[in-house]
């Protein structure tokens, strides 16, 4: 069994459960390009085809360890980025592989010539591959190796007609519940029965490729809508919050101070602990120490884990000047010290304020009331 790893590649004999680690030495042109392992692909000759962060390589059984690929610049026809995300072979070109890499789109490899061609995102071109960074590849044996699926790094899904040479792609629609639920995707599986399953930061996701639609699968981190969620999972992401006090733990008592220009439509978003009333909360204070807005029990969801855990999301609209964002706990019960079960998303546990464009605040406005049951 071959593993992959931040720290080299690793076979594992299963019989006797030891284990053989490959490194990179940069002295050495035999050893691995990198020592971070993004992905494994063996032939159907056995060779294994090894994407790192630093270069495609090739292992041969009985030659030299390893041969590296990297790109060189001003080579036309070779690799044109030394970070490989995915590998798979091609069905219709018994010496082509299909290369996924990091900034430099799709490419394909000629083993038989050592030579790579490649796809790279045109903006004047619509039928182009929608991005280049491609984090997962899969090969449709069943249209005959004629269509090729890519993950592409927050775009979503390409379809590629190799017959064609045209992509289409599926994305993210936060309005449209039947598509998919984020567009980073990491692994791309097909089932027996012709579906496609894909894997996100966001769930899970079944792709019926007749009909073209996605359903999803998620991990309810609270009891808010699908639409509210997807909102806050972009915000975390961007991580761009005008303040936050993130990651409380016990006898806590924060405050962070900010300043803004102009009027502005907000999100305070705070994850506490709550029974009847709030143990760990936060509020918002302006700038003579007034209670704009606090957290508050009854307004509350179930934020995962323990009944105790709760979420509440306001929205409001904050003058220029300058405000405090605040929050406290009390003993036991916060973040790396959880007395019950922690809520899905601990990294959360405290408060946080985020502007929200006028389209976000309408999906709000519109989603807030609506829960998971």
């Amino acid at each position: 069994m071959w593993i992959g790893t931040q720290g080299g590649l690793n076979k594992l004999n299963t019989q006797t459960n030891k284990i053989i680690t490959y490194k990179s030495d940069v002295q050495d042109q035999a050893t691995l390009s990198n020592d971070f392992i993004f992905d494994i692909y063996q032939d159907r000759n056995g060779v294994m085809w090894i994407g790192t962060a630093g270069g495609l390589d090739k292992m041969d059984p009985g030659r030299v360890p390893f041969r590296n690929y990297k790109s060189v610049s001003g080579e036309k026809d070779g690799l044109n980025s030394d970070k490989i995300y995915a590998i798979t072979k091609s069905a219709s070109d018994k010496d082509g592989l299909w290369i996924g890499t990091y900034n430099g789109g799709l490419n394909k490899f000629d083993r038989s010539k050592n030579t790579f061609s490649y796809f790279k995102h045109d903006k004047t071109n619509p039928g182009s591959i929608s991005g280049d960074s491609i984090r997962a590849l899969y090969e449709d044996p069943d249209e005959a190796g004629e269509v090729l699926w890519g993950g592409v790094a927050a775009k979503g899904l390409d379809r590629f007609d190799l017959k064609k040479n045209r992509f289409r792609n599926y994305s993210y629609d936060p309005n449209d519940p039947t598509t998919i639920s984020n567009n980073t995707i990491r692994q791309i599986y097909e089932t027996r029965d012709g579906m496609l399953w894909l894997t996100t930061p966001r769930g899970l996701n079944k792709f019926d490729r007749k009909k073209e639609f996605f359903t999803r699968y998620l991990w309810q981190d609270t009891t808010y809508g699908d639409v509210i969620q997807n909102l806050l999972f972009e915000k975390t992401v961007e991580g761009k919050s005008i303040a936050a006090i993130l990651k409380v733990k016990e006898t806590a008592d924060h405050t962070q101070s900010f300043e803004l220009q102009k009027n502005t439509p907000v999100l305070a978003v705070a994850l506490g602990e709550g029974t009847g009333q709030m143990y760990d909360y936060g509020w918002l204070e302006n700038a003579e120490g007034e209670k704009i807005w606090t957290m508050d029990f009854k307004q509350s969801k179930h934020a995962g884990g323990s009944a105790k855990n709760t979420m509440q999301i306001h929205q409001l609209t904050l003058g220029a000047g300058k405000y405090k964002l605040r929050y406290v706990s009390d003993v036991g019960h916060s973040y790396q010290n959880w007395n019950e079960p922690a809520p899905v998303n601990q990294n959360m546990w405290g408060i946080q304020l985020f502007a929200i464009s006028k389209e976000e605040n309408r999906r709000v406005t519109q989603n807030i009331n609506k829960i998971i049951k």
